[in-house]
């Protein structure tokens, strides 16, 4: 993981390339400025694993591995879009949506933070996940 000193450079630069843009989605990489074409993937998935491991977001939008996800009790690993492994996970249920869909419950532990969701299987290998209640005393 990146440091802070790091996270505060690749952040800058990645909202110095978003202002280039100036809410446009698409641009030709020749017309991009020079100082500005090193931004990649990469970098971006460094800021989101920097952040999501200090800031302790509510929700999480993550990745998993769908050929590890066979029966509850599975374990493997959230990833980010890019495959830098944010923690580990624990499959629960499975069950089918009014459509048809086939969804599991996962649980993931995630910068020592526990993260419950929905690892929407039929649709593609992400979860949507919200940080687990503590319990109280």
């Amino acid at each position: 993981m990146i440091d802070a000193k790091t996270h505060a450079i690749y952040r800058a630069r990645i909202a110095a390339f978003e202002a280039w843009l100036n809410g446009r989605t698409s641009y030709r990489t020749e017309d991009v400025p020079t100082e500005l074409r090193d931004i990649d993937n990469a970098m971006r998935s460094a800021v989101e694993v920097y952040e999501i491991n200090t800031e302790k977001p509510e929700k999480l939008f993550v990745y998993v591995a769908p050929d590890k996800i066979a029966n509850a009790g599975a374990f493997g690993f959230v990833t980010t879009w890019t495959g830098e492994r944010l923690g580990r996970y624990e499959v629960r249920n499975k069950w089918r949506d009014n459509f048809g869909g086939e969804r599991q419950s996962i649980r993931a532990c995630i910068g020592g933070v526990m993260y419950a969701g929905t690892y929407f299987k039929s649709s593609g290998d992400y979860a949507r996940l919200k940080k687990c209640k503590t319990a109280r005393a």
